[in-house]
């Protein structure tokens, strides 16, 4: 098997477990781990160079993710100061809201139930 299609499989390998999550109404970043570790079992690492791949993929995307939040905050305490308002959004969005998210998708009133055939 050609090494680019190992490497375009195995992305493609994550994206499948965190949108399959997603779809079903589970955790996707929880799938996409799991399914690394089982990955990384199966294979005994054996797949070590096409792995590497993957990982830095990821990592690239999270540089990417954190240099814009870096950047968006950073950008406004350099420029206007030290405001409350960012750090008040960033504690809301990693616990308030987050937890608000959780909790709504476990409400038992929003599940949909499925229709009688």
């Amino acid at each position: 098997m050609a090494k680019g299609a190992l490497m375009g499989g195995l992305a493609a390998l994550a994206v499948l477990a965190y949108q399959g999550a997603v779809t079903v109404g589970g955790n996707g970043f929880i799938s996409a781990f799991a399914g690394g570790i089982l990955f990384g079992a199966a294979t005994r690492q054996r797949l070590a160079e096409p792995v590497q791949f993957t990982e830095t993929l990821g990592l690239a995307g999270s540089f990417v993710v954190w240099s814009i939040f870096g950047a968006l905050f950073v950008g406004e305490v350099l420029t206007r100061g030290l405001a409350a308002r960012p750090i008040i959004y960033t504690i809301l969005s990693s616990t308030v809201i987050r937890l608000r998210d959780l909790a709504g998708r476990h409400d038992p009133q929003r599940q949909q139930t499925p229709e009688p055939r």
